[in-house]
């Protein structure tokens, strides 16, 4: 049998001052989702979410990214 071994690895979101500025509601949804578990098969998820990307048919972004 196996046994599928899970590493915890360091995630790293770096934002600019600008964006900072303009995005004041994604940097709290950043902030606040620090210490949330992150599975890299998601982060499709999580980029569709910080540009903004929903599907009215789909709701996986809402599902899958950490900032929800």
């Amino acid at each position: 049998s196996s046994i599928a071994i899970g590493k915890q690895i360091p995630f790293f979101i770096y934002v600019n001052d600008k964006f900072k500025r303009n995005e004041v509601e994604i940097v709290s949804k950043i902030q606040s989702s620090l210490d949330k578990s992150f599975n890299t098969e998601n982060v499709i998820y999580l980029l569709m979410d910080i540009v903004g990307v929903k599907f009215a048919d789909n709701n996986d972004v809402h599902q899958y990214s950490i900032l929800e």
